[in-house]
């Protein structure tokens, strides 16, 4: 079977355009004591990466505060942190109109 190889690698230089200043950070672990998965959140400001850093590189070296796991983790551009885009449409509260009031 051949080997998936992704397309893009996003970098702190790509969040950074989109004009985000952080990462979430989920781990995916297993609690020692549960079994279940951590599931424990964490918010990373990226203020002090390189541009060139990808974000695959930071999560291979990130570990758990609480089941101490090691790079096993889903890390994304903190999305809320993106500006409001305006939406394309006829309002500018964005496509859809409220309906006319009947007479």
């Amino acid at each position: 079977m051949p080997r998936f190889e992704p397309t893009f690698t996003p970098t702190i230089s790509y969040v950074r355009s989109l004009r985000i200043g952080h990462l979430d950070i989920w781990c995916e672990g297993r609690n020692p004591q549960s079994g279940y998965r951590c599931g424990r959140y964490k918010s990373l400001p990226i203020e002090g990466f390189d541009d060139a850093v990808t974000l695959v590189s930071i999560a291979s070296r990130l570990r758990c505060e609480g089941c101490e796991t090691v790079g096993k983790v889903d890390i994304r551009p903190a999305w809320d942190d993106a500006p409001a885009q305006r939406t394309s449409g006829p309002s500018e509260t964005g496509w859809m109109t409220p309906p006319a009031p009947r007479k």
